[in-house]
């Protein structure tokens, strides 16, 4: 258990699930250093709790009853007593990652993640600094332009042909149009669009694109 004379950092739990929630607060509640202030389960009630609670550090579900928590994520860190968003999610894809960091959050976790790592990622974000889970091997920082937002992988480089057909599929074009507008056969773009979705780590077409899009891999 974490001891220290400073007052502890106030934590706003958000997730729609009341069991995740509790088991969390549980958690956070053997520590010396960490205090659950509030925990509620919609956006509209995350954002009155951020005015009321005025938390350091607001743990928040990606995807919440109603959508995708990104939609708030600039309201509740602008406020006044400026919290740190860490988001802590059932789903992996680089896609949400990259959703998360271009709306404001401090970190990305899994709620397969362990215990102690979520703990510590509440601190290190309180501080300042970054947390991601380790399931998802993301680098934070480009090292040649200091971008925030992840980076691929430089062994996952998309080939300049996945990235014409990625600026297709961001159109809505159909593989079939693909083909036809490259001059392809339809398997070898369904062989690209397989290789595209697998190297970005998305589910989808729609992922792929706006992951694309977040890393600037084509235009906004």
């Amino acid at each position: 258990m974490n001891q220290q004379s400073e007052s502890p950092l106030r934590v706003l739990l958000v997730d729609d699930h009341a069991f995740v929630r509790e088991a969390i607060a549980a958690l956070i509640g053997l520590e010396a250093d960490l205090q659950v202030v509030a925990q509620v389960g919609t956006r509209t009630s995350a954002l009155q709790a951020n005015e009321d609670y005025q938390p350091d550090v607001i743990l928040l579900d990606f995807q919440l009853v109603h959508g995708a928590s990104t939609n708030i994520m600039a309201k509740l860190i602008q406020a006044a007593h400026a919290p740190k968003v860490l988001v802590l999610s059932s789903f992996a894809a680089q896609a949400n990652v990259f959703a998360s960091l271009d709306a404001g959050a401090s970190g990305y976790l899994l709620k397969s993640s362990p215990a102690e790592q979520v703990l510590d990622a509440i601190r290190t974000v309180a501080r300042g600094g970054r947390a991601f889970a380790q399931e998802l091997q993301v680098s934070v920082r480009r090292p040649d332009t200091g971008d925030p937002r992840s980076a691929m992988d430089a062994n996952n480089a998309l080939t300049k042909r996945e990235i014409e057909v990625l600026e297709r599929i961001a159109l809505g074009m159909s593989n079939e149009g693909i083909a036809q507008a490259m001059k392809l056969s339809l398997g070898t773009v369904k062989t690209h669009v397989h290789n595209t979705l697998e190297k970005l780590g998305v589910h989808n077409r729609t992922e792929a694109a706006a992951c694309a899009r977040a890393r600037g891999i084509i235009a906004g």
